[in-house]
């Protein structure tokens, strides 16, 4: 994808690349929340390293955890959405399940 803003042979802004659009909820002024397409320039070889990076991290993570005997092991929950009308916890064991 290419933007150029200004003249062609003189552009006051020019982005040229590898580019990747999503739908977003955001928050507008008044309060009320809407949709919107936003597309950002991203750079796949950065991208790849940063994913390969996380992946390792996460996996040492989980070697650490499985490490703990049972009964050090803290007690997670995780929260599906914090409505106070409903809120659902589930532990890590029972989102196996």
């Amino acid at each position: 994808m290419a933007i150029t803003l200004g003249e062609p042979d003189n552009p006051i802004i020019s982005v040229d690349g590898a580019t990747l659009s999503v739908l977003e909820q955001i928050q507008s002024d008044d309060g009320a929340r809407r949709w919107q397409t936003t597309t950002r320039w991203v750079h796949p070889n950065q991208s790849l390293a940063i994913v390969s990076i996380t992946n390792r991290m996460i996996a040492s993570l989980w070697e650490a955890a499985r490490a703990l005997p049972p009964a050090q092991r803290p007690q997670a929950h995780l929260h599906l959405w914090r409505n106070v009308d409903r809120k659902v916890t589930h532990t890590p064991s029972e989102a196996r399940r």
